[in-house]
C-alpha cells in the first residue's frame, strides 16, 4: 500500500456517484425520454413529479450521510470511529449502539433512506475528511486482509480480488464478493460487495489497515483502518495500556475474592464454619496468579502469567 500522505477533500470530491445517479434521474424525468404510459402513472406530469421527489430524496439522504461521522459519538480518546460490514453485521451493531448511546451511537454506522451507490460514498467521504477510523464489522479471512494491506490501490485490490478467484476454488473472503452475481443471477458477471467497495475506496485514500487489541481482555483483536500509521500506532498503544490495566485489575479482583473465601473458612473440605486448617479452593502464586478452584499448579505452568521473573 502506498504510504503517501492523505490527501484532504471537500465533500463534493465524493459527490460524483451521486451527482451521476441523480443526473440519471434527470434524464429520466424528461418527458421525451420515457413512456410514461408504461409506468403506472395516468400522464406524464405525474411521472415527472414522482421522479423528481425522488431525486430530492436521494440529494437529501447524501448529506445526511456525509453528515453522520461528525455527528457520531466520539470513541473514548476523542476520536471518530465508524464502523463498516456486511448488512447482517452492521444491523446488529446498530441496535447495540444505539441501545446504549442513542442517536449518536447509530450514527456510527450508515443510516440512509433512501440508500444508493452514492450515498454510501459520501457516508464514507464524510468520515474520510474527518479523519475517522473504520472498524471491520465482519470478520475477513487472512488470505483478503494480506491482499488489503499489499494492495497498491483500490483498484488494484478489487481486480485481485477476481484474478484469485478466479483461479481458485476457495474464494479469497466470500465477503467481499457477490456469491450471486457469479452465479449468473441477474444475468451479472462478477462483481464485488459494498464492504470491498468501501475498503477500496480506503485504500485510494492512502488509509493503514492493522489489528488492533481490544480493551476487554475477554475479547481478541479487531481490523481496522486509520487515517495514518501514526494514529494507527497510537491507537494499538492506548488499547494494549488499556487491557494490561484491566488484567492487573482482574487479577487483583481475584486476589481479593480468594483472600475473602479464606478468612470465612470456606475451603475443599467444607463450607463456611470448615475453620482455618480447610484446605484453599484456589493456589496462589505472586507471580503465576490464582487458579480459582484447582489443585495448586508447579510454579511456572499458568499460561496467563508466563515471562514474569522467577521467584528466588
Amino acid at each position: 500500500m502506498s504510504t503517501a500522505p492523505v490527501v484532504q477533500f471537500t465533500k463534493d470530491d465524493h459527490s460524483g456517484q451521486l451527482g451521476e445517479e441523480l443526473s440519471n434521474l434527470d434524464e429520466m424525468a424528461d418527458r421525451r425520454r420515457w413512456d410514461y404510459g408504461t409506468g403506472g402513472f395516468d400522464n406524464k406530469e405525474d411521472y415527472v413529479h414522482e421522479v423528481t421527489e425522488h431525486m430530492d430524496s436521494l440529494q437529501a439522504s447524501g448529506e445526511r450521510a456525509y453528515g453522520q461521522a461528525e455527528a457520531a459519538q466520539r470513541d473514548s480518546a476523542g476520536g471518530h470511529k465508524m464502523y463498516l460490514g456486511r448488512l447482517e453485521d452492521t444491523r446488529v451493531v446498530k441496535a447495540q449502539k444505539g441501545e446504549k448511546h442513542g442517536e449518536a451511537g447509530e450514527s456510527r454506522v450508515l443510516n440512509s433512506n433512501p440508500w444508493s451507490m452514492g450515498v454510501n460514498d459520501m457516508f464514507m467521504g464524510g468520515g474520510i475528511d474527518i479523519g475517522a477510523r473504520f472498524k471491520m464489522k465482519t470478520p475477513l479471512t487472512p488470505t483478503a486482509k494480506d491482499m488489503i494491506q499489499k494492495a497498491e490501490s483500490g483498484q488494484h485490490f478489487l481486480d485481485g480480488l477476481q484474478r484469485h478467484d478466479a483461479a481458485n476454488e476457495q474464494k479469497a473472503d466470500p465477503n467481499l464478493h457477490n456469491q450471486d452475481a457469479e452465479a449468473g443471477q441477474n444475468g451479472q458477471a462478477y462483481t464485488h460487495t459494498i464492504l470491498a467497495q468501501e475498503i477500496a475506496k480506503l485504500i485510494d485514500q492512502n488509509y493503514v489497515f492493522g489489528h488492533v487489541p481490544a480493551a476487554n481482555v475477554k475479547k481478541g483483536s479487531s481490523f481496522q483502518a486509520f487515517q495514518s500509521e501514526a494514529h494507527r500506532e497510537r491507537h494499538v498503544a492506548r488499547k494494549t495500556a488499556a487491557r494490561q490495566g484491566n488484567a492487573a485489575t482482574a487479577l487483583q479482583s481475584l486476589i481479593r475474592s480468594h483472600a475473602a473465601r479464606k478468612a470465612a473458612g470456606t475451603g475443599n473440605n467444607g463450607g463456611a464454619g470448615a475453620g482455618p486448617s480447610a484446605q484453599p479452593t484456589a493456589a496462589y502464586d505472586p507471580y503465576e496468579g490464582i487458579i480459582p478452584d484447582s489443585p495448586r499448579v508447579p510454579v511456572g505452568t499458568n499460561p496467563l502469567y508466563r515471562g514474569r521473573p522467577p521467584r528466588g
